[in-house]
């Protein structure tokens, strides 16, 4: 498992469409079914990643759970989404839960959603009108390894000494440049003379 890698076509339901890749749901018991990605897209977000994945199979009577594969078009090998050490597979979670709604995000560990989503986090309060950005992910640490940003928050609030205090604290994502660029199009050349 030490060679073990996560090719970037495979990193999120996006990057799988994107490349036109079928994905098969597999389990033991015989069920297989091909996964619809536009419909992941839609119900979990472009960022949702099925590595690491394994829900419940849905045949009736069977209890294990499924396995993903992907394929390119025109493919001859199947690439199994799974067998890869976890800290390869939580960045790319990390970045799909970053992009979650604010209170289910917000439950998340600050520090590894800033590290592994390209983020930082914004803190302001409207009674004192203060404002700050806390750009690297140790700033975050230093007050708790694993600290939520719901936990940030809590920490933060009531530090200004009032006795009212509405800190907020906001994970903001820097934007990501496009998967693919589309070739330039082509502009037709002045006629010659």
């Amino acid at each position: 498992m030490g060679d073990a890698f996560i090719a970037s076509w495979t990193e999120d339901v996006e990057a799988l469409a994107l490349e036109k890749a079928a994905v098969q749901a597999v389990c033991g018991c015989g069920y297989r079914k091909l996964v619809d990605l536009d419909k992941l897209i839609r119900e979990r977000g472009p960022r949702f990643s099925l590595w690491g994945r394994h829900p419940r199979c849905p045949a009736e009577g069977c209890n294990d759970r499924l396995k993903f594969y992907a394929v390119r078009p025109g493919g001859s090998w199947k690439l199994n989404l799974w067998g890869v050490p976890l800290p390869r597979i939580l960045p790319l979670h990390d970045r799909w839960h970053a992009t979650l709604p604010k209170p289910e995000r917000d439950k998340f560990p600050a520090a590894r959603l800033m590290r592994n989503a390209d983020g930082y986090l914004s803190i302001s309060c409207a009674i004192c009108a203060w404002n700050a950005t806390i750009e690297r992910p140790e700033d975050v640490e230093a007050w708790g390894h694993a600290l939520s940003i719901d936990g940030f928050r809590d920490k933060l609030r009531g530090m200004c000494g009032r006795p009212v205090c509405r800190r907020e604290v906001d994970l903001v994502l820097r934007p990501r440049p496009p998967r693919r660029q589309e070739p330039p199009a082509s502009t037709p050349s002045a006629p010659k003379a």
